[in-house]
């Protein structure tokens, strides 16, 4: 049984997923009581985006041990990538409040377990989702407190405060999600959006040309940029799109 157990653990950890659950079905076949296999063959299962069957194999790691807070975490971003976003913040508040339990008696969070920082974040996504702005960002600050290296806390946190209509916060917290990560269009696309509603309308142009030129097929982006184009000809018939774009 051991070595079943070592080898799906072994294959799991170097990203081989699928040789990972072959060897761990065997494990639990020997020994199904055995919480943290359950756990490794689900981890293994979310990594290759077989939501359904990982969360299964969490709901048994949490039947046999309710404790371990990891597992209430990972069922809570399954279900986040379902959208079943009502059931996930169950998971994830449950997995927020075993962690914090646990660590009462330490002083530095990040450095026990960086991941819990996830907990909080897909908790996030998940109100963001729902469109319960302001919770969402409670959940994003605690994120970012204990990862800010992490770029899609800033991003989701500059989107909710988009939606609430706070656009010089959401333009900081956008910054700094391009700082992290300047490749990802939708936050120059939500910061020139901000821009635009606070009037800075070719800077906001300069944004939406950097996000087209990141993503010339996003239909989205694209109708926005062009309308924010006619909008600028409007009031200025000679304005040099080519010299005051992203490039």
């Amino acid at each position: 049984y051991i070595n079943w157990c070592i080898r799906g653990r072994s294959k799991q950890f170097l990203k081989y997923y699928e040789e990972a659950i072959k060897d761990l079905d065997k494990a639990i076949e020997l020994n199904p009581e055995d919480y943290i296999n359950w756990h490794y063959r689900g981890i293994s299962k979310y990594f290759l985006e077989h939501y359904h069957e990982a969360i299964k194999d969490f709901n048994k790691a949490i039947e046999l041990n309710p404790e371990d807070y990891i597992n209430w975490h990972f069922s809570g971003r399954s279900k986040y990538f379902l959208e079943h976003y009502d059931e996930a913040i169950k998971d994830l508040d449950k997995a927020i409040e075993l962690f914090e339990e646990a660590i009462k008696d330490f002083d530095k969070v990040i450095e026990l377990e960086p991941e819990f920082s996830y907990s909080w974040y897909f908790s996030g996504c998940c109100k963001y989702s729902l469109k319960q702005y302001e919770g969402a960002i409670k959940d994003l600050d605690k994120a970012i407190e204990l990862n800010p290296e992490y770029p899609f806390s800033w991003y989701y946190g500059g989107c909710c405060k988009f939606y609430l209509k706070q656009y010089e916060g959401a333009i900081k917290d956008l910054d700094k999600a391009i700082e992290l990560y300047p490749e990802f269009s939708y936050s120059w696309y939500f910061r020139g959006c901000c821009k635009f509603y606070l009037n800075q309308t070719k800077e906001a142009y300069k944004d939406l040309d950097k996000a087209i030129e990141l993503d010339p097929e996003d239909s989205d982006i694209r109708y926005i940029h062009d309308k924010l184009q006619e909008k600028i000809l409007i009031y200025d018939p000679d304005f040099d799109f080519s010299k005051n774009g992203a490039s």
